[in-house]
Order: structure tokens, then C-alpha cells, then sequence
């Protein structure tokens, strides 16, 4: 009879592990969707304000060029650690619309030419190597550790050209907004997939700074006047 109870209570186990098993999927897919769906046109809004007004006031092309630099490595440690694809996939998205930002930053700055090209062939070069899975695993630790004061210089710079122009210009809100609640969601993703401490603190860091940036722009977002 002991033997009969323990059996059941052995499978009605079994049944609620693989319930909340299923459970946590769903939810991780969810998550997912909602990280990488709105990233992949995430810089268009921006890219559309610089268009519209023919201005780059309120950004700063070192930000930009920053943030190709730690979507880059970030896609690269996923990648070598064996990260689900999904857990980074708008990196890739977010890496080709980083480029696009600071090739259409220079040209409506008057500041491209043929100067650029140098600096984008060793940039892809360098991508290049380290993507072939030449260089050890720790190399790429050490260069994603250097994301998180990448990253937050990015956007402290971000947040720096605004306050000092006390004018949000050009600076979008959605894509601030966005980016800062897909770090928010990463965060829940990482804790659920597969946890790590360098992953967690970039994202904690990028979440609380966008969402800085986005109470800058909301504070000293310029009156529609400005851009008649």
C-alpha cells in the first residue's frame, strides 16, 4: 500500500515539475519574443529624426561608435560561451542599425569621406579573427567585461550631450525607451536560461542609464518651434 502511495506522489511530482517546466518556456519565449521583436527596427525612429530635421544636435557620434563596438563583442562572447541564439539575437539587429546610425551621423555632419574606410576594414578585420574561434575564450571574457564601461560610456555620453545642449534635439524617446526595457527583460531571460554575473550587471547597468537618458530627453525635449 506504502509502496502504491509512493509511486503516485512520485508521478504527480513528476507531472508538476514538467507543468512548470512547460510553464517556464512559455514565459522564456514570450520574453524573448518581446526583446528581439522591438530591436529590430529600434534605431529607425532615430534615424528618421536625423532625416527630418537635417540635424545631428543632441547626439554624439563617439556614443554611436561605441555602441557597435559592445554589440559586437556581446554578440561574439554569446557566441563563444554557447549562449541560445535567442538569448542575443537583436544583437544582430541592433549591430547593422549601429553602423547605419553612424555612417548617416557623418554624412548630415559633413564628416564623411574616404577616411572611414580604413577604420571599418580593421574593424571587421578584428571581428573577423575573433569570430573564427582563433582567440582563446578568456580574450573574449576579458573584452566583454570592457562592455559595461563601454556601454555606460555610450550612453553617459548620450546623456551628456543633452544636458550640456540642455536641448534633446534629434534624440529619440522610443529607442531609448526600448532599449532600456529589453535590458530590463534580459535580465529575466539570463536568470532563466543560463545565469551569468558579467551578462547580469551589463544588462542591470544599460537599464538604469537608458532609462536616465530617457528622462533627460523627456526634460529638455525641444518645443516644435525649434524645428519650423
Amino acid at each position: 500500500m506504502c509502496i502504491h502511495v509512493h509511486c503516485g506522489i512520485s508521478k504527480m511530482s513528476a507531472t508538476m515539475d514538467n507543468q512548470r517546466s512547460a510553464n517556464v518556456e512559455v514565459i522564456l519565449s514570450i520574453l524573448n519574443f518581446l526583446c528581439i521583436a522591438p530591436n529590430i527596427f529600434v534605431k529607425v525612429p532615430q534615424m528618421r529624426n536625423i532625416v527630418k530635421t537635417g540635424s545631428v544636435r543632441g547626439l554624439n557620434l563617439k556614443a554611436f561608435m561605441m555602441e557597435t563596438v559592445v554589440y559586437m563583442v556581446g554578440m561574439l562572447y554569446y557566441f563563444t560561451n554557447d549562449f541560445p541564439f535567442l538569448a542575443y539575437a537583436e544583437y544582430v539587429a541592433l549591430e547593422i542599425q549601429a553602423l547605419f546610425m553612424v555612417l548617416i551621423f557623418l554624412h548630415y555632419a559633413d564628416d564623411l569621406d574616404v577616411r572611414i574606410l580604413p577604420i571599418a576594414a580593421l574593424f571587421f578585420l578584428v571581428t573577423a579573427i575573433i569570430g573564427s574561434g582563433s582567440m582563446p575564450v578568456s580574450i573574449i571574457s576579458f573584452l566583454f567585461s570592457m562592455n559595461m564601461p563601454l556601454q555606460a560610456g555610450s550612453k553617459l555620453l548620450a546623456l551628456n550631450t543633452i544636458y550640456r545642449a540642455k536641448n534633446s534635439g534629434s534624440a529619440s524617446l522610443l529607442m531609448w525607451s526600448i532599449s532600456g526595457l529589453t535590458s530590463t527583460g534580459r535580465i529575466a531571460t539570463t536568470l532563466m536560461t543560463k545565469p551569468d554575473l558579467l551578462v547580469l550587471t551589463n544588462f542591470t547597468v544599460a537599464a538604469c542609464l537608458s532609462f536616465t537618458v530617457c528622462c533627460a530627453i523627456i526634460v529638455y525635449r525641444p518645443s516644435e518651434k525649434k524645428f519650423e
